[in-house]
């Protein structure tokens, strides 16, 4: 009911409502709101924030969302498709640079010198 009536009513008259029509403090009916929206982050064990309680299950998905927003992106692909040989060139470069001990194999038939 509140987040309906959040989207139905005119910007600015809906805390105003909440106070008038709901007589219930416009934080509580956020955290409500926040509940709902996200209820689907509550452990699975909770088939609603009764078994929980407003409190408990709001602070869950408040740290639930800070978890999601501090979390690392994910590892870029190492997909090589589209690459150019230089592309291949500057990206083993980089993995020599990286780690020192790495070195290239000369190719067949040559030593490390250069000579056959």
């Amino acid at each position: 009911m509140l987040c309906e009536a959040k989207k139905e009513l005119p910007h600015g008259s809906f805390l105003p409502w909440v106070e008038n029509e709901v007589e219930c403090d416009p934080q509580w009916a956020q955290k409500l709101m926040k509940v709902a929206k996200h209820r689907d982050l509550l452990p699975a064990n909770t088939n609603s924030s009764l078994h929980l309680g407003i409190n408990d299950a709001y602070q869950h998905i408040r740290s639930e969302l800070k978890a999601e927003k501090q979390a690392p992106p994910p590892e870029e692909s190492e997909d090589f498709d589209g690459c150019t040989v230089d592309d291949l060139h500057a990206l083993a470069a980089a993995a020599r640079d990286r780690s020192p001990a790495v070195t290239s194999p000369a190719p067949a038939g040559r030593t490390a010198a250069g000579r056959r």
